[in-house]
């Protein structure tokens, strides 16, 4: 027999389930040559959040993640958490604008790279992040 607080987590967990977005397939994002050269280099250095989008969402304010892109085809990716800054480091390489990695966070897409703006949007988790770069 099936108690009314099994019932209830149940439901709790479906629900959560229901608001986690799906992913967005990967789409090939072709470039120039030269384009793809700018994003490259652009890319590198250190960039911090500032925003964040989930999928048809609003954007609001974070500042809980930065990416450092390294030349070597590495990139540090550091999160703020309660129990202090998790740092891993990743592989990832460009193909269009897509940035592909081995990170278990799969696939980003370059939206927006001017200056000092940076705008990724990561397929799997259907979120768009808004970085600056750090100084």
């Amino acid at each position: 027999m099936f108690s009314i607080r099994l019932i209830t987590v149940c439901a709790i967990i479906a629900s959560a389930v229901a608001c986690v977005p799906k992913a967005t397939p990967v789409t090939p994002q072709p470039l120039a040559a030269e384009e793809q050269v700018r994003i490259n280099g652009g890319l590198k250095g250190p960039w911090k959040e500032v925003a964040a989008k989930v999928g048809d969402g609003e954007r609001k304010s974070e500042a809980m993640m930065r990416i450092t892109f390294n030349p070597d085809g590495t990139y540090l990716h550091e999160f703020d958490t309660p129990f202090g800054v998790m740092r891993v480091t990743y592989k990832y390489r460009l193909d269009g604008k897509n940035v592909l990695t081995d990170s278990p966070h799969g696939t980003y897409r370059v939206d927006e790279l001017s200056g000092d703006l940076l705008t990724l949007f990561n397929y799997d988790a259907t979120t768009t992040w808004y970085l600056e770069r750090a100084k």
